[in-house]
């Protein structure tokens, strides 16, 4: 594969030559880096590690758009009850063209993101809220409280219940 300069001026990855699929070669100027996106990381110096770790696709900027318009999308839990070919409708592209780009930038497919979401939700209910643990399954879409609480407790190392407890026995208290 032909190498050329990464496009990536904030960070090291610019003086060295990039390989035309890595995230480097992909990435946009001002834009946190592909390879980066899905754990969070900051975009300096992350450039290297997302050319030495990834496999991004090669996307267009119009393709990081419709990516990033697409993940807000899902963030905002509008997507819950979509299937995946609706959800590529909204995206403007097919089915398996949109896990590949998605998984390539954010580094997860999109029904883990969605997952992720709906149980980051059901978190933040049961803790400012004190919901209660069937109320907050049926918020992350489960229809068994135990497979919330099973899914719940490998997410975040504790049973939802005691996320709850917290709640009322918090300095602030209620």
């Amino acid at each position: 594969m032909a190498a050329v300069a990464a496009r990536c001026g904030d960070c090291r990855a610019d003086r060295a030559p990039a390989r035309l699929d890595s995230p480097a070669a992909a990435h946009v100027p001002g834009e946190p880096c592909a390879g980066a996106l899905g754990r969070g990381a900051g975009h300096r110096g992350d450039c290297e590690a997302a050319a030495a770790g990834g496999s991004a696709a090669r996307l267009l900027p119009r393709e990081h758009q419709r990516l990033r318009e697409l993940h807000a999308f899902l963030a905002s839990g509008q997507a819950d009850a979509l299937s995946m070919d609706a959800i590529a409708r909204q995206a403007g592209v097919n089915a398996s063209t949109l896990q590949r780009q998605f998984r390539s930038v954010y580094g997860t497919t999109v029904f883990e993101f969605l997952r992720e979401c709906r149980l980051q939700r059901a978190r933040q209910a049961l803790e400012r809220d004190g919901i209660t643990v069937g109320q907050a399954a049926l918020l992350a879409g489960y229809t068994s409280a135990a497979n919330f609480a099973t899914a719940y407790r490998r997410r975040f190392g504790l049973a939802p219940k005691l996320a709850r407890v917290r709640v009322y026995h918090s300095p602030s208290g209620f």
